[in-house]
């Protein structure tokens, strides 16, 4: 079936009144085969509330974007012409569009400028924001979200094996987490010590993938916080003990395709937030492997005897587990 096929298939339900059935062959056509004719002819459908709900915005940006991929030849044309027509009368009616979709809540589709054609997701604490390219309609981000986010949704987990849940928690060394349902409207969090709680709104749906992932944000911050006490006092424990001097010891959010760095320049120290979640000896493995760096910049053979010779056999076996601890439950790497 090619776009052709699918456009007449199309226009021959719409001319006999059956728009329901057309909206389906025009769809098609826009999905599947890519027809601007379809694009156009949608934008009528949604314009007069033919065989979908009347939407004047997803009319007018579905015209627009009919009329970017027109050729130069077909812009003076009775299509070209026919769209211009319409643009005038739906001139002023822009906007973003949301709607709620099941399995996955409240969706919103906005354009980017500057993004390729696929689609980009963000979550927002009570919707999910789809953008698509300027060159992509509004309706295709929809189509796009039907298709993709309830897989996404099934499939997401906050630790590698499950979601988030009223009464969640997760013990650690150096901290307990806990996520409950709260009796307010909003997020909130509470750093006491090593207790960590996430407090998540009463009318929340768990179900949904944006409630979980503005969990996820919260507990992220929570350990962020957690681990500005906890990393810097165990680095100068370990240095101490081994006898090594080193710069500053930073922590921030995230590092990229590592747990921690040492600036070789002046023996600065910068560790991911995540690394909190080790277990102490595991921690104390990761000091030792970059407090090593003062002395060999690569890693090899030289550098795990020099490791050994700083902080033992086991230290350098700790290390070259670390990628192995269940408990890394929030890492991404």
């Amino acid at each position: 079936m090619n776009r052709i096929s699918c456009f007449d298939k199309g226009r021959e339900l719409y001319n006999c009144g059956r728009y329901k059935g057309a909206v389906e062959w025009f769809l098609k056509g826009l999905m599947v085969e890519h027809c601007n004719v379809c694009r156009a002819w949608l934008g009528n459908c949604y314009e007069f509330g033919l065989g979908v709900e009347k939407d004047l915005v997803l009319a007018k940006d579905l015209y627009e974007t009919s009329r970017v991929h027109l050729l130069t030849s077909e812009i003076d044309g009775m299509l070209g012409k026919w769209i211009d027509e319409r643009l005038v009368v739906l001139k002023g009616m822009d906007g973003s569009v949301s709607r709620m979709m099941e399995e996955v809540g409240n969706v919103k589709v906005m354009k980017l400028v500057n993004i390729d054609s696929t689609p980009q997701w963000r979550y927002n604490n009570d919707e999910v924001v789809v953008l698509v390219s300027s060159r992509e309609s509004l309706l295709e981000g929809f189509c796009y979200a039907e298709r993709d986010l309830p897989e996404k949704n099934r499939e997401w987990n906050c630790d590698g094996s499950n979601r988030f849940c009223d009464g969640y928690v997760v013990e650690a060394d150096y901290y307990r987490l806990e996520v409950r349902r709260g009796d307010a409207e909003r997020y909130s969090m509470r750093m006491t010590d090593r207790e960590l709680c996430v407090w998540f709104p009463k009318r929340a749906c768990l179900e949904y993938l944006y409630v979980q992932e503005t969990i996820l944000k919260k507990v992220k911050e929570l350990l962020w916080k957690r681990a500005q006490e906890v990393i810097p006092p165990v680095l100068e424990r370990v240095a101490q003990r081994i006898g090594v001097e080193y710069g500053e010891c930073h922590v921030v959010k995230s590092l990229r395709n590592c747990a921690a760095y040492n600036y070789a320049l002046n023996h600065d120290i910068t560790f991911s937030s995540s690394c909190v979640q080790l277990p102490v000896e595991s921690l104390e493995a990761l000091c030792v492997h970059e407090l090593t760096h003062n002395f060999v910049l690569e890693h090899g053979r030289r550098f795990d005897d020099k490791m050994k010779e700083l902080g033992g056999e086991e230290m350098l076996e700790l290390y070259r587990n670390l990628w192995n601890e269940g408990r890394w439950a929030y890492m991404v790497y």
